[in-house]
């Protein structure tokens, strides 16, 4: 990849309730993010600033008072750190915690340039494509994120396909919109033959291809889309000949 670092990524599961005390690795591994990278402030991302109400076992209950009351912000050891609610718009600087939310808003938080994120859930299928496409360092008693064996693809899925993709770098940062329309099209041919491709056999497929990061991101959101029965923006496929399969 180029014209850009990579994200320093970690993320943990929320256990704060069930073992008062023990905050967050997370922040502790957020705040040495902000030292090692040369950031003087991080952001704590939530979806409403109550929810730092709960979260006095996970940051502290001074930390979250002060993150839920004006200015939502406090200083510790040469850092700001600041409360962020999404409802009102993405304002988040520096290294960033997620709390909750899921792939797509973390990809949005990392479209926005963020050197670091860490996100933290209570339930980790909300990250599960997120964490087996990046790999993100898991902190506390995190696990890893086990792959669960599917069926293989059918050979005239593969083929439509790895032909829709042929001209996809796997190292390029997104898929383009003439690519994307192509993929979108054999993936709508193949539903049209009730081939549906689940996302995370599409997700599974594309890394095998040699596809990173957010290209893989915006592959499965366009196979998310037909899956569902959408119909997006998409170039005619004919399987017999595009994909030299009949």
């Amino acid at each position: 990849m180029t014209g850009r670092l990579e994200i320093e990524r970690a993320w943990e599961v929320d256990r704060s309730r069930e073992t008062p005390g023990e905050p967050w690795v997370a922040y502790g591994w957020l705040l040495g993010a902000a030292h090692r990278l040369g950031h003087d402030e991080i952001s704590i991302l939530v979806s409403g600033f109550r929810v730092f109400e709960h979260l006095g076992p996970a940051l502290g209950m001074v930390e979250a008072r002060a993150l839920f009351e004006p200015p939502h912000r406090y200083a510790f050891g040469g850092v700001v750190v600041q409360g962020v609610s999404w409802r009102g718009g993405l304002s988040a600087r520096g290294p960033v915690l997620m709390v909750g939310g899921d792939t797509d808003r973390l990809t949005a938080i990392e479209d926005a340039g963020v050197p670091a994120v860490a996100a933290v859930t209570a339930d980790p299928a909300a990250l599960e494509l997120w964490c087996r496409v990046h790999r993100p360092l898991p902190l506390g008693s995190t696990r890893p994120v086990l792959e669960v064996a599917r069926d293989p693809l059918p050979a005239v899925v593969i083929a439509a396909i790895r032909a829709a993709t042929d001209t996809v770098n796997g190292s390029d940062m997104t898929l383009g919109p003439v690519l994307a329309r192509r993929l979108a099209g054999a993936l709508i041919a193949l539903r049209a033959r009730d081939l549906r491709v689940h996302p995370e056999d599409l997700a599974t497929f594309l890394m095998t291809l040699g596809w990173e990061g957010r290209l893989v991101l915006d592959g499965v959101a366009i196979g998310r889309r037909v899956w569902n029965g959408e119909t997006p923006r998409h170039d005619p496929w004919r399987l017999g000949r595009d994909s030299a399969v009949g």
